[in-house]
């Protein structure tokens, strides 16, 4: 299975229980309508307690 990447954290773990539970291969591609890509998020989050928007558009 080959999702591009929701947009909520939610729906790409319910997708993976899915694909886990009927034995099928669960793949994402990147969504061209964010702006970065999700691990440049992730990277930006690192040692930080809570995201807050304000600041990761500063």
């Amino acid at each position: 299975m080959v999702l591009v990447q929701p947009g909520e954290w939610r729906l790409t773990q319910d997708f993976s229980c899915i694909a886990d539970e009927s034995s099928v291969p669960f793949e994402t591609r990147a969504d061209s309508h964010f702006v970065l890509p999700l691990t440049d998020f992730a990277d930006w989050m690192k040692g930080r307690k809570q995201p807050r928007l304000e600041h990761f558009y500063r």
